[in-house]
């Protein structure tokens, strides 16, 4: 079975059913992310609500660099490391919320590898990796949605801080394991979120959403995590609640589905 995410071929395989212990880890990291995600969907079904890009007040843009400010902010020299907020007028992106990213590495003369930030505190999926950066949008790296950028792109996104090169050794070869399909290490695993149990996880929907505000950002850049296999535990129906989609959902669907 396969599917497009992330601009990139996903392959779905299926694993042995890990240890008790171990597979109430990934539970646990599941249920903390799905905490996560129900809040944010509550969210969007206020009325008022609006993301901070969206509301009608000036304080926020009042204190944003502007002009020559704004020239001494972004006119350093893009280096590896550099984490960057990109600007929502570049592209004409349609985000309605802040996009972080990490520069990687060099590609080419005029690109970079970038990988974006998460909106949430917890990894959701293998491809994410917990930076333990004490900021609120920067504690969760998505390798799973790396992708080249222009430097016209990231050339005037404001600088807001740096990762040293230990860092973002980690990170690239956190990457490689993505973009090839392999399985992390047991130390590599603390950092990251549990593998996906069924189609129907909303973690789909959060990815879907996440590539598309990239694109947005980046005029459809190509990913270039390249294949990568997303795990998906082939598991009893009662545990880890092929958990993250209703019940009754899952039990109409299970009758027609098979990973």
């Amino acid at each position: 079975m396969r599917g497009i995410c992330g601009g990139q071929n996903l392959k779905l395989q299926r694993l042995q059913i890990p240890d008790s212990r171990s597979l109430a880890t990934e539970r646990q990291k599941l249920a903390l992310w799905l905490a996560e995600w129900r809040i944010h969907q509550a969210m969007r079904q206020v009325s008022d609500y609006a993301p901070p890009a969206l509301r009608s007040d000036t304080a926020e843009a009042d204190r944003m660099p502007a002009g020559d400010d704004m020239a001494e902010e972004t006119g350093q020299p893009l280096l590896a490391g550099q984490i960057r907020l990109l600007r929502p007028d570049c592209v004409n992106s349609k985000t309605t919320r802040p996009v972080y990213v990490l520069l990687l590495a060099r590609e080419g003369v005029n690109s970079w590898t970038i990988a974006p930030f998460s909106r949430f505190a917890h990894p959701a999926l293998p491809g994410e990796w917990k930076t333990f950066l004490s900021a609120a949008p920067l504690r969760v790296l998505c390798l799973w949605n790396a992708r080249k950028a222009d430097d016209s792109i990231l050339q005037p996104a404001w600088l807001c801080g740096k990762i040293g090169a230990a860092g973002i050794a980690s990170c690239l070869k956190m990457l490689r394991t993505v973009r090839d399909g392999k399985t992390p290490t047991r130390v590599e695993t603390r950092r990251t979120g549990p593998p996906l149990a069924h189609p129907l996880d909303p973690r789909m929907e959060y990815m879907m959403e996440e590539r598309e505000i990239m694109e947005a950002h980046l005029a459809l850049a190509p990913a270039v995590s390249g294949p990568t296999s997303l795990s998906f535990y082939n598991l009893p129906c009662s545990t880890l609640r092929k958990a993250a989609e209703k019940r009754s959902k899952y039990e109409k669907t299970k009758r027609s589905r098979k990973l």
